[in-house]
This record gives structure tokens, C-alpha cells and sequence, in this order.
């Protein structure tokens, strides 16, 4: 778990707080350490979040940027959504897969001066996931990083149901072939006759499977 940048507090020097400047620039690569002055209360993610990766979450208008991390906590204060009890929530997260194996889960962190960040954490891989937005009322983020976990709650669901529809698709074709092929090493012998109605039956459904697996679900295995 991080602590917040040592050049934020107020309390230390000046040249202990410029040196925490400079270390933190070198770390993550910048090269003019005065372009981290910046970093401030007012814009938590990058504040306090140097360690995490930039990235976007949704498509087209609904696309936003996120911070993300898969390394733990980042926020010395954060907890999870439903333990905030001013949003009365009354769940332990959203699931994520078709055998509720995998939740999502709102996550909250405290910044200075009374304001929160909502995000989510994902059970799978350990990732949290933060938004920019910060809030005045640690109820609101709780119930927005609670809506953001439902969210990619739900469309997690969505793929998942469709990967495993894909995926018994790809199982169906494999055992026809095979069947298929030990229909074939019967083709010279007598017993021919009784399966050639088989082999056709076989035929059509690998021919069905592929077709549904080319346009239903395109690009869900890749």
C-alpha cells in the first residue's frame, strides 16, 4: 500500500519536499520534475495514483479515461462501497461470470479536505479501476462506484455468457469431427450403409456450428 507523495505534505521542508520531487520524476520517467508541481488536492488521480496506468473504459461517447492498477491499494484510505454506511448498500458486489464465481465490487477513497473517488475492484485479478471524478460526499462516490461495479459487472456477465456459448460451440465441433473421422474409416467396409446417414447429419451440424461461430460470436474467442 502507497502512502501519499511526501512532496504534498505540508509539514516537511522545502528541500526534503524538492527531493521527494525529484525522485518521483526519475522514477516514473519525466523529465522536468517542475511538470509534477501540477499534482495537487485537486486532482487526486494523479496525486496520489503515480504508480497506476492511464486507460479507458467504454466505447465511443460513453468512453472515459480510468486509472487502473493490479498491484494492490493505492489509496492509504480506501474501502469498499457497501462497508459506507450513509449508501446503504446491501451487497458485496455485482457478478461477473454465468457460476457467480467473480464480482465486481465499488471501491472508495478519501482525498484532503472532505473529497472522495469512486471506482471498483475486480475479484478475477486483483484490478482496481479509478474514475476522475471527485465528490464532495463520500455517500455519493459510495453509490457511484457502486453503479460503476454494476456496470462492469454487467457487461462482464455479457462476454462471459458469450465466450462460454462460443467455446461449447468449438466443443460440439470437435466431437463431430472426430465422430466424423471414425465414420470415415468405415467408409469401405459394410457397415457403411448404416451410418451414411450419420455422416450427413454430421456434416450439416459442423457446417451449422462454424456458421454461427463466423457471425454470432465473431471475434469472441480471438
Amino acid at each position: 500500500m502507497s502512502r501519499y507523495p511526501l512532496y504534498l505534505n505540508l509539514s516537511k521542508g522545502a528541500a526534503t519536499r524538492l527531493e521527494s520531487l525529484r525522485t518521483i520524476a526519475q522514477r516514473g520517467g519525466v523529465s522536468d520534475w517542475r511538470q509534477l508541481r501540477a499534482f495537487g488536492f485537486h486532482n487526486g488521480p494523479a496525486a496520489y495514483g503515480l504508480g497506476m496506468n492511464p486507460g479507458f473504459n467504454g466505447e465511443g461517447r460513453h468512453r472515459v479515461r480510468v486509472w487502473y492498477s493490479h498491484t494492490g491499494e493505492y489509496f492509504r484510505t480506501e474501502r469498499y462501497a457497501d462497508e459506507v454506511e450513509a449508501a446503504r448498500i446491501n451487497h458485496k458486489g455485482w457478478y461477473c461470470d454465468p457460476d457467480s464465481q467473480e464480482t465486481s465490487r465499488g471501491i472508495v477513497a478519501t482525498l484532503p479536505h472532505g473529497r472522495f473517488l469512486a471506482g471498483y475492484w475486480l475479484s478475477m485479478n486483483g484490478e482496481r479501476v479509478w474514475f476522475d471524478d471527485v465528490y464532495d460526499s463520500e455517500r455519493d462516490a459510495a453509490r457511484m462506484a457502486d453503479e460503476h461495479a454494476r456496470v462492469i459487472g454487467e457487461n462482464e456477465m455479457e462476454y462471459q455468457t458469450r465466450w462460454q456459448a462460443a467455446r461449447d460451440l468449438e466443443d460440439q465441433i470437435e466431437a463431430s469431427l472426430k465422430r466424423l473421422r471414425e465414420c470415415f474409416v468405415l467408409r469401405h467396409h459394410e457397415c457403411m450403409a448404416y451410418v451414411r446417414a450419420e455422416v450427413s447429419q454430421l456434416i450439416r451440424a459442423i457446417r451449422k456450428a462454424r456458421e454461427t461461430l463466423a457471425t454470432d460470436y465473431k471475434g469472441v474467442l480471438v
